[in-house]
């Protein structure tokens, strides 16, 4: 068996080392393993590589439309099983209650992250720390 290097992929200061640990046939999936490393390292935000206005509205959107998405499929899921379990089960309550209540609750995290990350927390905790830094620092603010 030999055991060679291949030469480091670099992106984003982030070094990914591809090995060649085996025959020739292995190599073609180590290298496609090799890019999907480097892609992957590609999409890891540094410091230096702060979001735009436009990358943060279209985060926002998507989340949102996630948000939307998971409300609808609450309420048609939900509905689905409170007429099958009013049509079939029994008087009293029963097991649609409950998947809705674990559910509803799930939603409302859901929900509320939604609306936190909406108002900027993270960037405004960001601004702030960065801030605290650099004046520790001797650096200007």
């Amino acid at each position: 068996m030999r055991l060679t290097m291949a030469p480091p992929l670099r992106h984003s200061g982030i070094v990914v080392a591809a090995g060649n640990l085996g025959p020739p046939a292995l190599d073609v999936p180590r290298q496609r393993f090799a890019q999907w490393l480097q892609s992957i390292a590609g999409s890891i935000v540094t410091g230096s590589d702060l979001p735009t206005a436009e990358d943060r509205a279209r985060r926002r959107a998507k989340y949102l439309t996630g948000v939307l998405w998971h409300v609808g499929a609450f309420v048609i899921i939900n509905a689905f099983f409170w007429i099958l379990d009013l049509a079939v089960g029994q008087s009293g309550l029963q097991w649609a209650y409950w998947i809705t209540a674990v559910w509803g609750f799930g939603l409302i995290f859901h929900l509320l992250a939604y609306y936190i990350d909406g108002r900027g927390v993270e960037q405004g905790k960001y601004q702030k720390y960065l801030a605290e830094e650099r004046e520790r620092e001797g650096g200007t603010p």
